[in-house]
């Protein structure tokens, strides 16, 4: 009989438990998480200061130890929010300008199988500051600059050779269209890449007339406004036509063929509305492609105001009566029988709330402007109260709900309009207008809302806008 040693065995014993051990090692390395894609991409710089960090898995992951695992510098509240295998963080506030965010996955995360991350991920982005966009006058007509409030003039961002005649951007990515006169007639609307100057044409406008841009927040949408002029009639009714920017489709025709509809404003969440002039009625559409009617507001004055950063509430001017509001009628002479209070409807409820009558007495109120965070809403006013005149609207402010309003300029003679709120809700831009010498170019201006004081920006500038 043949035996083999304990000395003979080992070798084979020990080849054995390696193989296994290699296998269960490859086994799990091969069933344990792994991290498939991670955005902003590693190095970006110029990065939006509302930029979403992601993570995508390869297995399901137990969310709790993600992110107990999951750390970013410098720290900013937000929330995480899970689609799939994906996580992302959203933060609350924005990143602070020019700051480098460091972000951190470690190793340990579990999956739901309860198997380790084995690999972790450390990646980095730089964010730039928001970028100022405006229209001044230039050789050959009005062009689009770009500046950020710091620098000491701007740059043309537009060489269109028949002017510029309105432009817009999108919310969200920052995308920018304009319109301009066509040289061989008509007009176009033409998309320029903000941070490499570079211009294409995009789409033609469906009808003479137009006037008006305004961009969807993710851009692929843009509503173009015309003026119908039926049998030589410079003022027939305006027409809103909603179309993708990529070109898929024709465009789509809003409303009632037969009325007036004009101002269209999209929010955050991508509904659109729009004001029926014949009907008097603000409308307010779902989103695209269907463009469906979800609410009607009725309205007399017209002017489109402003939505919440969260696409919640639409803040709008109206007339009021002084018998509507409670307020004791005037006894001087020539008082008005009507003004304007600033009204909020919310989509979620069809409630609609007077944010001007906590104020009382008889105030003019125009020109709202949601602050991003959703706090403040930025506002023109003008009393009507002899004593309190003021030739021109000055620039106020108040709480979302209309509550702690306070006045922030007193420069009676001016205009205060075209708000624009910096992304970070800390700075305000707006055109102030001399009433009393129309022949004034309008200058644009900034606020600092914490310290409240004004400064000056550019004489000749008009329509600002942010690039976040």
């Amino acid at each position: 009989m043949v035996t083999i040693s304990r000395r003979n065995r080992s070798p084979w014993v020990w080849i054995v438990l390696v193989g296994v051990a290699l296998l269960v090692i490859g086994g799990l390395r091969l069933a344990s998480p792994r991290v498939l894609a991670s955005s902003p991409q590693d190095g970006l710089t110029e990065a939006a200061n509302d930029t979403i960090i992601s993570v995508t898995f390869s297995r399901p992951m137990d969310s709790a130890s993600v992110q107990g695992h999951f750390n970013v510098r410098p720290t900013v509240p937000g929330r995480f929010v899970w689609q799939g295998d994906e996580m992302q963080f959203v933060p609350s506030q924005p990143w602070p300008d020019g700051a480098k965010v460091q972000i951190s996955l470690s190793a340990g995360a579990l999956s739901r199988l309860f198997l380790p991350l084995l690999e972790g991920r450390n990646w980095s982005f730089e964010v730039g500051a928001p970028r100022l966009i405006y229209a001044a006058q230039a050789q050959g007509g009005a062009q689009l600059f770009d500046r950020d409030l710091s620098d000491a003039a701007g740059e043309a961002l537009t060489k269109a050779p028949l002017a510029v005649l309105d432009y817009a951007v999108a919310s969200e990515t920052g995308d920018l269209v304009y319109l301009t006169s066509a040289v061989k007639g008509g007009q176009a609307v033409h998309r320029v890449d903000v941070r490499s100057g570079q211009d294409e044409f995009l789409m033609d406008c469906p009808t003479q007339g137009c006037r008006r841009l305004q961009l969807s927040p993710d851009g692929l949408w843009l509503t173009l406004e015309t003026q119908s002029n039926p049998a030589g009639n410079p003022t027939g009714p305006g027409e809103v036509w909603a179309a993708p920017t990529d070109g898929s489709q024709n465009p789509l025709r809003l409303g009632e063929r037969s009325h007036d509809l004009r101002n269209a404003l999209w929010s955050a969440d991508s509904k659109l509305a729009a004001y029926d002039a014949t009907g008097q009625v603000m409308l307010v559409f779902a989103g695209p492609p269907d463009f469906h009617l979800v609410a009607e507001i009725p309205n007399k004055l017209g002017e489109m105001g402003a939505w919440s950063s969260d696409g919640q509430f639409l803040v709008y001017p109206e007339i009021v009566f002084v018998d509507q509001t409670g307020t004791p009628a005037p006894t001087f002479s020539g008082a008005p029988e009507f003004y304007s209070h600033l009204f909020r409807f919310d989509t979620a409820t069809g409630g609609v709330t007077d944010l001007s009558g906590q104020e009382g007495g008889l105030i003019e109120d125009a020109s709202p402007a949601y602050s991003p965070d959703g706090k403040w809403i930025a506002f023109a006013r003008k009393s009507l109260e002899p004593a309190r005149w003021t030739l021109g609207r000055q620039l106020w402010l108040m709480r979302s709900d209309g509550s702690q309003s306070r006045r922030l300029t007193s420069q009676p003679i001016m205009n205060y309009s075209n708000f624009a709120w910096r992304p970070d809700s800390a700075r305000l831009v707006y055109v102030q207008s001399d009433q009393s010498d129309p022949s004034r170019p309008p200058e644009l201006g900034w606020l600092d809302v914490i310290s409240g004081q004004t400064h000056s920006l550019l004489v000749g500038g008009y329509a600002p806008k942010w690039i976040p």
